[in-house]
């Protein structure tokens, strides 16, 4: 094909010439195997089952507003992220800084902290010990090797268990608790935490200091600047039901009975929707049992126009009342400020505008809340959840084996990065190395 060719579902029973490879989902994994693929001259068909490209990042417009914002992935660092930050080098993109807010608050047990230090004065020692052991445990992570070969059984504990075995005062074992915003501490493994300070250069300051840099003009222009060179048949509105590998070829078949065949296939879908689709030969048992459990990565993003909050703007952190995270994104032509917020665990209802109120007052109690917005990803039936956070003994035993390819079969996305599952840099890192392997298959 000479161009990017956009289909709607054209309907059943449709089957479509064998390609070199098909790339089950269009997020970006699926979009960067393909770009590679279709520029070294190989045919690539993408199955994906929304209405858009991009998958877990969603840049969209607010409804009623003139405003935009995303839904989903968002923040960059390309100090720590070369592979994100060689994509805007090579697209020309638009970066710019984030405005999260100058006055810090801080939820420490029943009391709200005003300032940059998140626990009282006279727990600074407890808190100086507790990140330098996090620091000292992460330099025991060597990148990219299989985390099994590695001797960290002892890391993939639950990040309660870890955090309480340091023998923290009170306050800074809640706060280090807080770490685990998007997910409850007693469910994910410490790797989760340790492995994000080991990509960051080992330093926690980075890791949580990087929600600053964003696209200017959203991700929508990453995908689109990335979908401009896919020369493949891309195909909305097409969910996948079965996947079938013979001898010498893969057989995909949709929900509504189309075939589509191709000597490779890709699934490059979130791993909490693998179980939605039947394989034949089936999955690993290692496989599907992630899959059927889930990764435990609950946590919302919740979008919020706010009023009468200070002039600086407000960054919360900490235990409230659902939500653990809020920070300002900008400031807005109609009044008031654009401010997002992240929930922890699922604790909170994202279409319940009183409970927001309540979280938001925790950190703002002169806030008033006028607008709400979100996308909600644990009801997403083609993500089933937020980023992956995974559960205790899962690094160990299971991550490995979720890239490893079956056959014919080959595995991308974010969720199986090694240590930035939770950025938009874990989905290159994996499709590259997808796009790689299959360049080497002959």
């Amino acid at each position: 094909m000479t161009s990017t060719t956009l289909l709607k579902n054209r309907g059943a029973h449709m089957s479509v010439q064998r390609q070199d490879t098909i790339v089950i989902g269009g997020g970006l994994a699926g979009l960067v195997i393909a770009r590679e693929l279709c520029a070294a001259g190989r045919s690539v068909t993408i199955l994906e089952a929304r209405s858009r490209l991009g998958g877990r990042v969603y840049f969209d417009s607010v409804k009623g507003t003139d405003e935009s914002a995303e839904l989903g992935g968002q923040w960059i660092d390309p100090n720590y992220q070369p592979l994100i930050a060689a994509e805007i080098n090579r697209y020309n993109l638009e970066i710019t800084h984030g405005d999260p807010g100058t006055e810090q608050r801080t939820v420490s047990g029943d009391q709200v902290l005003h300032g940059m230090l998140p626990i009282p004065p006279d727990d600074i020692v407890d808190l100086e010990r507790g990140v330098w052991e996090c620091l000292a445990a992460s330099r025991r992570i060597e990148y990219g090797r299989p985390w099994e070969e590695q001797g960290l059984d002892d890391l993939d504990v639950s990040w309660a268990e870890y955090v309480r075995g340091l023998k923290l005062s009170p306050a800074v074992e809640e706060y280090l608790m807080t770490w685990t915003s998007a997910s409850d501490p007693e469910q994910s493994s410490a790797l989760n935490i340790l492995v994000l300070f080991a990509t960051f250069g080992h330093s926690a300051w980075a890791a949580y200091n990087s929600m600053e840099l964003k696209f200017t003009h959203g991700t929508a222009s990453l995908v689109d600047a990335i979908t401009s060179e896919v020369r493949a048949e891309i195909h909305l509105d097409t969910v996948v039901a079965h996947v079938e590998q013979s001898a010498d070829e893969v057989t995909v078949t949709t929900a509504d009975g189309r075939t589509f065949t191709a000597t490779t296939a890709v699934l490059a879908t979130p791993v909490n929707t693998w179980e939605d689709v039947t394989f034949s030969p089936p999955l690993s048992e290692a496989k599907q049992e992630v899959s059927r459990l889930k990764h435990v990565g609950t946590g919302q993003k919740i979008w919020m126009q706010l009023t009468d909050t200070p002039a600086g703007g407000v960054l919360g952190w900490g235990f409230g009342k659902g939500v653990n995270w809020l920070l300002r994104d900008r400031q807005l032509s109609e009044g008031g400020d654009l401010y997002v917020g992240f929930t922890g665990g699922g604790s909170l209802d994202v279409d319940d505008h009183d409970a927001i109120r309540d979280a938001v007052r925790v950190f703002a109690p002169e806030a008033e809340v006028t607008r709400t917005f979100e996308h909600n990803w644990l009801k997403d039936p083609y993500a089933k959840g937020g980023w992956a956070v995974f559960r205790p003994g899962h690094f160990t035993r299971f991550h490995s084996e979720l890239s490893r390819p079956e056959g014919r079969l080959h595995f991308a996305g974010a969720d199986l990065s090694f240590g930035q599952q939770l950025w938009m840099e874990g989905a290159f890192e994996t499709g590259f190395q997808v796009a790689d392997r299959l360049l080497r298959r002959k």
